[in-house]
């Protein structure tokens, strides 16, 4: 199985055999100071490589978080640093990442109209969840925002 629908924090981040107890501590004390909050994806963007998301609204305090867990772990930024600019988003298709999409701008616009058809979903970010990759991701912690019952 893989990361269920998210909106990524913070990628890349501490290798699996480096998240020590202090680094689990660090990441829950962190997030306890950040309120759960409720947020919707109204509409679907595309990034030039070929990624069709969904924007969260609100995106800033995605955002927030993310930069946060930089601020606190400065050796792991966003994407490697690849961006100016990182944009708060849940992924439906990565062309690159995947091996349906032999025409792009054909799966693309396919996927764009039926996850539109679904739209608005809305929901409440109480959690984050961190996962791990070994030989396959999964959950290795969940820290509750602030405030989340």
């Amino acid at each position: 199985m893989g990361i269920p629908a998210h909106v990524t924090i913070l990628y890349p981040f501490v290798p699996p055999p480096a998240i020590s107890d202090d680094v689990v501590r660090a990441l829950a004390d962190l997030f306890a100071g950040f309120e759960a909050f409720d947020c919707t994806f109204a509409r679907t963007k595309r990034f030039p490589a070929g990624v069709l998301y969904l924007e969260p609204n609100p995106a800033g305090r995605f955002t927030q978080l993310t930069d946060a867990v930089w601020r606190r772990f400065p050796g792991y930024p966003p994407y490697e640093g690849a961006f100016d600019t990182v944009i708060a988003h849940l992924t439906v298709v990565d062309c690159a990442a995947s091996d349906c999409c032999d025409d792009a701008g054909a799966t693309l616009g396919d996927a764009e109209r039926a996850v539109a058809r679904g739209l608005p979903v809305s929901g409440r970010a109480a959690d984050v969840s961190l996962y791990t990759k070994n030989e396959r991701w999964v959950e290795a912690e969940r820290f509750p925002l602030g405030g989340a019952t």
